[in-house]
């Protein structure tokens, strides 16, 4: 089976976070697309035609600009996205479980340095 962009934005539940929380989710969003950015220079410095994932990048820039703009509200403590859709959810599982895995390989490799 190959990969087929799709956003999903069929209503998934509401999202409260605290502020630290929702600082730790815009870094772990930064991350991913970071990530997929490389992919995508990487597809086309092997001869692709087109970014394989330039749509979900897009996607992960709305949603760093929709969240940077919440934070510079002084004074919020929490933020709650009402209606989030199936697909922000992805997004977020996918960022999360790859800032986890940074950081465990960050530690990893300090606990070999001592």
């Amino acid at each position: 089976m190959s990969y087929r962009y799709e956003f999903d934005d069929a209503w998934d539940g509401n999202l409260r976070l605290r502020r630290a929380s929702n600082e730790f989710l815009q870094g772990a969003y930064r991350g991913l697309r970071d990530e997929l950015e490389t992919w995508n220079r990487r597809a086309l410095e092997h001869g692709g035609s087109t970014p394989p994932y330039e749509q979900e990048v897009d996607d992960l820039n709305s949603m760093l600009a929709w969240g940077d703009k919440q934070l510079a509200h002084t004074g919020a403590s929490e933020m709650v996205v009402r209606g989030i859709s199936v697909a922000s959810s992805r997004y977020a599982k996918a960022a999360l479980i790859l800032a986890i895995h940074r950081r465990r390989e960050d530690r990893e490799a300090r606990l070999r340095q001592g």
